[in-house]
Parts: C-alpha cells; structure tokens; sequence
C-alpha cells in the first residue's frame, strides 16, 4: 500500500517538475536567467525579512522626523523595487504584469518629485490616485505586508508608498516644524498654493486625473493590447488572467470568460472614479484621510497576518502527513 503511494506521489512530483520547467523554459535556454533564478532570486528570499525590517523602520523613523530624507528613501527604494521586480517577473514570464496602472502612477509620482514639484494639477493628479484607486487596489487584489515574501512586500509597498507620501506632503505643515520644510531639497507647494476652493474640485479632482487616466489607458491598449497581443492569447500570467478568477465580480460584470479585456478596463475605471470622492474627502479633511490611511495599512498587516498562519498551517499538515507516511513504510 506504502509502495503504491509513493509510486504516485512520484509521479505528482516529476509532472510538477515537468510543469515548472515548461513553464519556466527561459530558465533552460538563458544562462543570465538561470543563474538569476537559482541564486540572486535565492538570495533575495534568504535576507527579504532583514531587508525588510531595515525598509520599514528607516521610512517610519525619517516620515516622523524628516520628510526630506523621506522622499528621497521613497524614491530610491521604489526603483530598488521595481528592479528587484523587474529581474523577478522576467524569469518567471511575468512581465505583462508590469504595464499596470500601479507601475504608470507609481512612475508618475516619482517624476512629479524630480521635475514639476510646484504644479498644482500634477500634484493633486498623483494624490487623487495615489489616495483613491491604488490604496483601494491594495485591499481588492487581496495586497499584504508579508515581510517574509519579496512579491508581497513589494505588491504592498509599490500601492501603499504612494499614499503614504501624497499624505505626508498634503499635511506636512501640520507634522513638521517650519525649519524641517524649509531645509527640503524638493520645492514642493505651500500651504496656501495648496487650498483649493469648492470651484477649482471639478478640474483638479476630476478633469485632470481622468485626463490621466487615459493616458494611460491609451499607453495599455497599445503596448499590452497590440504589441503584446501574441502573449495574452498564449495566456501568460497578467492582469487580465487574475481577473478571471475574480468570482466576487461576476454578478457585475456577468461571465468574465467573455469579453475580458474590455470589462477589465471598465473595473479600472470604475475604481478610478469611485477612488476620487476618497481622494476628495482625504485632501480636505486631516482627520479623513488619516483613518483612511490607518484602515489601509491594518489591511495589509491583517491580511499578512492572515496569510501567515495560513502558511504554517499548510506546513504543519504537510509534516503530519510526512510523518504518517513515514510511520505507514515502518509498519510495512
């Protein structure tokens, strides 16, 4: 009986083995690739806590006391992200992934930092964003701040970061004393240049952002849709594939195996438009967007949480079943 169990069991694991290698077939035929998976990835989950931990507590401490050190931390790490991402999602063909709404407003940010830090509309352009369909995606698309996984800490940092930041340049005036603000190397916007009176919401809250919005839209449909048309049909990992496991959204959107492309673009807008009253609420009310962004971040540490013990749950019951098996071959 023992035998014929591990007979299958076997087999269970060379056809996974088979699976991984078809799936990852880059690995095979790219010594960079290979060499990038069997040791800088390894390397990269080995010290992803410590790495981690080190990220977390410099942000928290330099968000507290200095902005200026802040935002240049935001940056860095967020390009130190993107790469790590970058080299991950080329080996395991997940690159699709990276023409996402998450990547474009994240890059946008960062060059509204560099280049336009005294333009009004861009800065409320990142923040309604930034405040409305990206915080809202960390908690739809199930995000967790996994200090134990180099994918999770980066999904929840490259869509909480940016709400965080947009937070603490909105209020800044309220967090840090006025020498702090003076001695900042980004010549970011006044308290008064930041009032917006109830006239001026329709253009910036909604004109502008959704001008934005379609460019980016226009950027997807012609880098994912058209140039990398052969991939989506060959269903590589994207977007588009997660969406189809979405059950929660069917009674909206109907069968999500029928016209996927165009009702996925329709739930990014509709986040997008829903994100905006949020994004309104936060930018003129303190108190608002402060239990807006304390509920975002519990989210992402009780869903770690969650995902955790789920984790060592799993272990255990496979150790118990090693075991039992274990036990089975002794008695046979």
């Amino acid at each position: 009986m023992s035998e014929s169990k591990n007979k299958e069991q076997s087999l269970n694991v060379e056809q996974n083995k088979n699976n991984l290698m078809k799936r990852n077939s880059l690995i095979e035929n790219n010594k960079i690739a290979e060499w990038a998976n069997d040791v800088l990835i390894v390397e990269m989950d080995k010290f992803v806590f410590v790495r981690t931990m080190v990220i977390f507590l410099s942000c928290f401490f330099f968000l507290g006391n200095s902005l200026n050190i802040y935002l240049y931390l935001f940056i860095g790490i967020t390009a130190w992200m993107l790469v790590l991402r970058l080299i991950r999602w080329w080996v395991k063909r997940w690159l699709l992934y990276l023409w996402e709404f998450c990547y474009f407003g994240i890059v946008g940010f960062i060059i509204y930092l560099f280049f336009f830090p005294t333009s009004k509309e861009f800065y409320i352009t990142t923040f309604v964003y930034s405040s409305g369909n990206m915080a809202l995606a960390a908690i739809i698309f199930n995000n967790a701040a996994q200090f134990t996984s180099t994918d999770h800490i980066s999904s929840a940092w490259l869509h909480g970061a940016p709400f965080i930041t947009s937070y603490a340049i909105r209020w800044m005036h309220y967090i840090y004393s006025e020498e702090s603000i003076k001695r900042l190397d980004f010549k970011l916007l006044s308290q008064k240049d930041m009032e917006i009176s109830n006239d001026q919401i329709p253009m910036l809250f909604i004109v502008y952002p959704l001008a934005f919005w379609a460019i980016w839209l226009l950027y997807y449909l012609f880098f994912f849709y058209l140039c990398c048309h052969s991939q989506i049909e060959n269903n590589k990992a994207s977007g588009l594939e997660d969406f189809k496991k979405f059950k929660h959204l069917k009674p909206i959107f109907g069968s999500l195996e029928s016209g996927t492309r165009w009702k996925y673009l329709l739930m990014h807008f509709v986040m997008y438009v829903v994100g905006i009253p949020l994004a309104i609420l936060s930018y003129k009310y303190f108190i608002a967007h402060t239990i807006y962004i304390v509920i975002v971040l519990l989210y992402l540490f009780y869903n770690a949480g969650k995902q955790q013990d789920s984790f060592i749950n799993k272990k255990v019951r496979e150790r118990l079943q090693a075991e039992g098996l274990l036990i089975n071959e002794n008695a046979c």
